[in-house]
């Protein structure tokens, strides 16, 4: 297990459709987290080059989704949730909601199926707010 920043872990998986095996970031310059990695210097500021990270399997949890597994996330969840579904061989989701095909808003989409391969329904009821 590496450690990253959260935008750099983000940046790091790959979209399938067409993502840059490697990337350079000014992230971690000059912290443990650049030891080993390569370093260069870019119109006078330093940035170290983080390569991609393939997942072979993303465990991420949708508050509404169909059979197909399109998925519809609540709050912060769409943060990170949609790219790791993306990046993995083999994405399991675990939905609070399970509908009809067609029921989804296609606008609140945030994962479309293709990327999904199995979905798990979960219910455990609505969010507790204390």
């Amino acid at each position: 297990m590496k450690a990253a920043s959260s935008s750099s872990a983000c940046r790091r998986a790959p979209w399938p459709s067409g993502c840059a095996p490697a990337f350079y970031t000014a992230t971690a310059v000059g912290t443990k987290l650049a030891a080993g990695k390569e370093e260069r210097e870019i119109h006078g500021r330093k940035y170290i080059l983080e390569e991609a990270l393939y997942g072979d399997v993303a465990l991420v949890e949708a508050w509404q989704a169909d059979r197909w597994g399109n998925l519809i996330y609540n709050s912060s969840a769409r943060n990170f949730n949609p790219v790791m579904a993306a990046a993995a061989k083999l994405t399991i989701v675990q939905s609070q909601h399970i509908v009809e095909l067609g029921e989804l808003d296609p606008e609140k989409v945030a994962t479309p199926g293709i990327y999904v391969n199995r979905v798990l329904h979960v219910p455990y009821g609505e969010p507790t707010v204390t």
